[in-house]
């Protein structure tokens, strides 16, 4: 997946909403490290903080848990571990948690997750037997935080990011490298909220910006490897081909009468609820879960193989195909960052000096990140450049400029 830019988000919101919602492994965004590997398929641990989207009921003090949550079955965090990729799970997230409850309040919010993980798995803590290059954290909230936030705006929600990345800053500093966090989804179109025009207008303004805060930490601390994956277009498109996955209800709630904790009544009766996108009238079901397990997996796996060609082309290159030597630089071998960019092509920094970028290492670059190059039938805009080149969009998707191509 290429390393999609803050502003992107928008545009691909643009490009969903006329060619249908894309799956979130084809949608997130990815800001990787040029010096620390990504290798997912060698992960062993995955540290979870959330809501109870995410959470199996742990004991803090013992870190054990139940699996108990509110999707009427294992949820994304379970289905992930087991059986789709093995890790030791260590889970914080709790029903109704916030991040921050001194911004909006609510029951244990991240800042108490975060604070028994500092106690159990911090340097020389009973638990702190993870290694930074082979753990995923993942930081899954806001649902609470937008039915929850004070105030107008989006002051609330950089507020909130604020102290969310002031966090994942402390687990830096602990070893962590990996990090996912993760969009909120459109929960207008729960049972609860159905068509709730202020849901529709907070979720995008606040996904908006945990993206930006990704990008930015990310570039601040070049050896993480940093994703976002977008739970809002996985949803959106688990709905747009519901039969895909067995559903045939994406609106309504399987069964009558109150659930636990209170969420659930209405809905319809004579039912099968394996079939229902809902379990109760805000959280998803087991069906629904074990989809965006599959997508996120689907997602770390194609990051990491993506990582593994970009270096291994650029550490293996052809010198003959150096174009920057016949300037009197280098070729880039660590580095695929776009600082500088002329009639020439594109240039990085490494050990302080220009180097160029050879970005079409096969006849086409984008074939590497998932992507086609565009036609030559036709002059191409640049709609969007990032640190693997410029793109267009074609037939619906993305398509990578080559030098082949004549701009409009």
């Amino acid at each position: 997946m290429r390393s999609f830019k803050f502003f992107a988000l928008t545009l691909a919101a643009i490009v969903g909403s006329t060619f249908g919602a894309k799956k979130g492994s084809e949608s997130s965004f990815t800001y990787m490290s040029g010096t620390t590997p990504f290798k997912y398929s060698e992960f062993k641990d995955i540290v979870i903080y959330g809501d109870s989207y995410t959470t199996v009921s742990t004991n803090y003090n013992t870190m054990e848990y139940t699996g108990e949550n509110l999707s009427k079955g294992k949820n994304w965090p379970q289905h992930l571990i087991d059986p789709i990729h093995p890790m030791k799970m260590w889970n914080f997230a709790a029903n109704g948690a916030v991040v921050d409850a001194r911004i909006v309040g609510q029951y244990t919010p991240m800042t108490e997750q975060y604070s028994y993980f500092l106690k159990h798995m911090g340097k020389g803590q009973k638990f702190n037997t993870w290694k930074g290059e082979t753990t995923l954290f993942t930081i899954w909230f806001g649902i609470n935080d937008l039915l929850s936030k004070r105030g107008t705006g989006t002051s609330v929600d950089e507020q909130i990011a604020t102290s969310m990345f002031e966090m994942i800053e402390g687990m830096y500093n602990e070893g962590g490298r990996n990090f996912m966090i993760f969009f909120v989804p459109d929960v207008s179109k729960s049972p609860l909220y159905y068509g709730n025009e202020t849901q529709k207008t907070y979720i995008p303004a606040y996904n908006q910006i945990l993206n930006k805060y990704a990008m930015m930490y990310q570039a601040s601390h070049p050896d993480t490897n940093f994703f976002v994956y977008n739970t809002f277009s996985e949803f959106e498109y688990i709905m747009e081909n519901k039969s895909e996955y067995g559903l045939t209800n994406i609106t309504d709630v399987c069964q009558t009468g109150f659930g636990f904790g209170g969420f659930q009544w209405g809905g319809q009766s004579n039912c099968d609820e394996k079939t229902y996108f809902w379990a109760d009238n805000l959280h998803p079901s087991p069906k629904v879960h074990e989809a965006l397990a599959y997508d996120i997996d689907k997602f770390l796996s194609t990051n990491e193989k993506n990582q593994q060609l970009v270096n291994g082309n650029n550490n293996n290159q052809d010198q003959d195909s150096c174009w920057s030597e016949e300037l009197g630089y280098p070729c880039c071998t660590s580095t695929t960052k776009v600082v500088y960019t002329d009639e020439s092509g594109n240039w990085g920094v490494e050990n302080n000096n220009w180097c160029g970028i050879v970005s079409e290492t096969s006849a086409c670059w984008a074939e590497l990140l998932g992507y086609s190059c565009c036609s030559t039938k036709t002059c191409r805009n640049a709609v969007y450049t990032d640190d693997d080149g410029q793109w267009d969009v074609e037939n619906g998707n993305w398509c990578g400029i080559t030098s082949a191509n004549t701009m409009c």
